[in-house]
């Protein structure tokens, strides 16, 4: 059944992609190619879902961040800690998961490429029946005058509304991030 989800809409979302592309005369994609990715994306992580025996829940990702941080983290050159005050059994999908695991590996990246810091703290909470993420550091964050918005920032901006979240981001230069 994964398979066949895949392979009969892939095809076909993707020709209305090629057409929507062929109508914006090179200018930047429209609305509609963006809504033709974030459906293909999904129908992707469903199949994969429907495909696979595991399950994710807010536990296995807690975990997963605590292994990326303990790799990342060579002759204990930081300081790490994750809060939690979650259901850990609460289930994600596989397209929730991949997509929070993304947003959270791609601070921690930017926090150990650019940030001056020795330690990260991650919070992870459920309050209304949703779920609360925030990241910090201790680093230097960024002079405001200068535009350091990258393509990993605006990839997190965008998974993140692809989970219709909210972000906010507080730069708190020269303290931290």
């Amino acid at each position: 059944m994964a398979r066949n989800i895949h392979d009969e809409t892939g095809p076909a979302l993707l020709y209305a992609k090629t057409l929507a592309k062929s109508s914006r005369n090179g200018f930047e994609k429209s609305e509609l190619e963006q809504h033709i990715e974030h459906t293909m994306e999904k129908i992707r992580s469903l199949s994969h879902e429907l495909k696979s025996n595991k399950q994710y829940t807010l536990n296995n990702l807690v975990k997963d961040l605590e292994i990326t941080l303990k790799k990342l983290n060579y002759g204990d050159a930081f300081s790490y800690t994750i809060y939690k005050n979650i259901d850990e059994k609460h289930f994600l999908s596989h397209y929730q998961y991949s997509q929070l695991k993304a947003i959270l590996n791609e601070c921690i990246t930017n926090t150990i490429r650019h940030a001056i810091f020795d330690k990260i703290s991650i919070a992870l909470v459920c309050k209304n029946n949703k779920l609360i993420v925030s990241y910090e550091d201790n680093g230097k964050g960024w002079q405001e005058d200068k535009s350091n918005i990258g393509i990993g920032m605006k990839n997190m901006e965008e998974r993140i509304s692809q989970l219709n979240g909210d972000w906010i981001l507080h730069n708190n230069y020269p303290n931290g991030y």
